[in-house]
């Protein structure tokens, strides 16, 4: 039986132990305070419909922007959710945005220069360790769901099926991410800290680094877990993420992204194919401008209008309660911004007049016209996240026809998507080198401004970067330690066997 408390931030033992155990990331006081305060609001989890419920809420906050008609999720305040509201400094970082020089935060106006923080962010040394510890609150959560469920009562086989499928793909979408940021693309020694037994060893528990191939593994065997489970038992409204074609689309990022790294395999880019192609099923990427600048469109009038396109699986949008992300703050000047809103030299070239991109993306002065955030009050839609979209896919699928040998497929797939972006017609390069520079272009304008895609594009091609900041002069270099993040210092202070990242220690 497990206990969960949805107010007054009080979980029973076993339930901090779903957070605690996944790498102890409670502090040692906040621990000692759940465990001492008397109980209030009491839940008690007996059944498989029970986790359904908490699945349920977990899903809704996600799905709808109104965060007050639903509670606190898992019982955790604020937010037992992944770490979207990451490209406040990754905008910068991508060099998709100007850093805010209208702010003493960032700029010394009397010297005319940026300042220590702002040096640190343009020179890629910024760093935010809420990503790590919400991300790891995530696992831990859905960790005790997936690992305590066959415990409770279950009535009926199905309710349990669509809430390890839901947990399952949540799980691996928090440990891809965190593999993303935290893992040396190359360094396959060095990949996360796996406990997924949320019961083992509570507070004490000292993990060491898993290996890429191992976090990798356990991805790929939760989503196809997850697809097993979808074989008996279909979806349901409440479902979110256990879906077959997000999933799939899903599977193909992740074979993409290992691909070239250093857990890669032979048969990687095969797959990246295979499930690729599972996943365009059926779709067809959006043609018309108007329709397409609606997929992220977030002002006030579009909160609940969402536009039924074939372009995403899942769509993720932010609302007033601002608990996911907040674009205003990552592509718009507000005052503290990280950035003054005006889209860089860089993304200014890219765009043709016959590119649709070109006027959904930015406008006329500079700046980031996309999401419709311009204008609009505090009050209004914060930002949309479409994870893994039609347009990925495509992309992934041209790529690895063209490392399969199979250039014909990469071109014809390569003219479909054109043929959606471009009100002329564009002609695809001949040769392997070129076709697959062509992918990585259409990659980079297509995702301008999608939290941490154009970040994860440079790591994952090991991009070199030379950025000049007044007289200095900073540069990425081919599989930079920047591209990595540090492990926060107090987890290195808290576990033994953690190792830093190199270059940060």
């Amino acid at each position: 039986m497990t206990t969960i408390f949805h107010q007054g931030k009080q979980w029973s033992r076993r339930f901090v132990a779903s957070a605690a155990a996944a790498l102890v990331l409670l502090s040692a006081s906040s621990c000692s305070d759940f465990l001492t305060m008397t109980p209030r609001n009491e839940k008690v989890v007996r059944t498989a419909e029970d986790y359904r419920d908490i699945m349920g809420s977990f899903v809704k906050m996600m799905k709808t922007p109104n965060q007050e008609q639903f509670g606190p999720l898992f019982g955790v305040d604020p937010y037992a959710m992944p770490k979207w509201d990451i490209s406040t400094f990754l905008a910068i970082f991508s060099n998709e945005v100007t850093l805010n020089d209208g702010t003493t935060l960032y700029y010394d106006a009397k010297s005319n220069s940026y300042n220590t923080a702002g040096l640190n962010i343009l020179s890629w040394k910024y760093s935010d360790g809420n990503i790590w510890n919400q991300y790891f609150s995530m696992l831990g959560c859905l960790n005790l769901i997936i690992s305590d469920i066959d415990n409770m009562i279950i009535e009926d086989v199905n309710v349990r099926n669509m809430v390890v499928g839901e947990a399952l793909v949540w799980r691996a979408y928090g440990y891809y991410k965190l593999l993303q940021y935290y893992a040396p693309y190359e360094n396959e020694a060095l990949g996360l800290p796996l406990v997924l037994d949320p019961t083992n060893n509570i507070g004490d528990i000292q993990p060491e680094r898993a290996s890429q191939k191992e976090v990798f593994d356990l991805i790929l065997s939760d989503l196809q877990s997850a697809l097993a489970l979808l074989d008996k038992t279909p979806s349901q409204p409440w479902n979110f993420a256990y879906q077959k074609p997000f999933i799939e689309a899903f599977l193909s990022d992740v074979y993409w992204y290992k691909a070239d790294g250093g857990a890669k395999a032979e048969d990687d880019w095969a797959n990246a194919l295979k499930h690729a192609e599972q996943a365009m099923q059926g779709r067809t990427p959006e043609k018309s401008a108007d329709k397409y600048s609606l997929l992220f469109d977030i002002s006030r009038e579009r909160l609940n209008a969402v536009p039924v396109s074939d372009e995403y699986y899942i769509r993720l949008m932010e609302g007033p309660q601002n608990q996911k992300f907040n674009f205003r703050r990552s592509y718009a000047s507000n005052g503290t911004s990280f950035t003054n809103g005006k889209v860089t030299e860089e993304y200014l070239s890219l765009y043709t007049d016959n590119d649709i991109r070109k006027a959904a993306f930015i406008t006329a002065d500079g700046r980031v016209a996309k999401y419709n955030i311009l204008g609009h009050t505090a009050e209004q839609g914060y930002g949309v996240l479409m994870p893994f979209r039609l347009a990925d896919v495509y992309l992934i699928a041209a790529e690895a026809a063209v490392h399969l040998g199979d250039m014909a497929k990469a071109r014809r797939l390569m003219s479909e998507f054109a043929g959606a972006r471009y009100t002329t017609p564009i002609s695809m390069p001949d040769t392997e080198n070129e076709l697959l520079d062509a992918v990585r272009q259409e990659r980079k304008k297509e995702f301008f401004a999608e939290i941490d895609a154009r970040w994860i594009m440079m790591k994952r091609y090991r991009e070199e970067y030379t950025r000049s900041v007044g007289n200095r002069s900073f540069k990425l270099e081919r599989n930079d330690f920047r591209y990595t993040f540090p492990i926060p210092y107090e987890e290195i202070n808290r576990n033994k066997n953690m190792v830093q990242n190199p270059g940060w220690i």
